[in-house]
């Protein structure tokens, strides 16, 4: 979707401009409307995953995956785009060939989706039963 409009609903009078790059997207006022944070959730989450820069992470985090990303769709295709370095440490493939580290799980584990959480569980048992054996609490959520 480079250098595209998007409007979330017909009669929007904001719409979004996406572009490549997750610190190019214009929401004006629009952060404060769900539906726009949700069209533009494959770009905050491909940035989250990327990111390591420990403020950024944490902002994007508490401001709209923790409260706004409820996708397992998206997720197992962001999971799927080759955005995970297999080289990393901790990185398992589930059965269906979906590459997750356990850092991601255990922070993506906490959004306030069941959804999520229970798509987690499917995919990834043996990092669900090492979480709930140790539960992570990170610096992402107010615990």
């Amino acid at each position: 979707m480079k250098n595209s409009y998007v409007k979330a609903h017909p009669g929007d009078d904001y719409p979004v401009k996406i572009l490549d790059d997750w610190q190019e997207i214009v929401f004006s006022d629009a952060l404060k409307d769900e539906s726009y944070i949700k069209i533009a959730m494959p770009m905050i989450l491909e940035h989250f995953i990327g990111c390591t820069l420990g403020r950024c992470c944490t902002n994007i985090y508490q401001r709209f995956i923790l409260p706004h990303f409820d996708s397992p769709k998206l997720l197992q295709d962001i999971l799927l785009s080759g955005i995970i370095n297999q080289d990393r440490g901790n990185v398992i493939t589930s059965e269906s060939g979906i590459p997750i580290f356990y850092e991601l799980f255990k922070i993506l584990y906490n959004v306030k989706s069941v959804a999520i959480r229970r798509y987690l569980e499917q995919e990834f048992p043996s990092y669900a039963e090492q979480w709930l054996e140790n539960p992570y609490r990170s610096g992402f959520i107010e615990d």
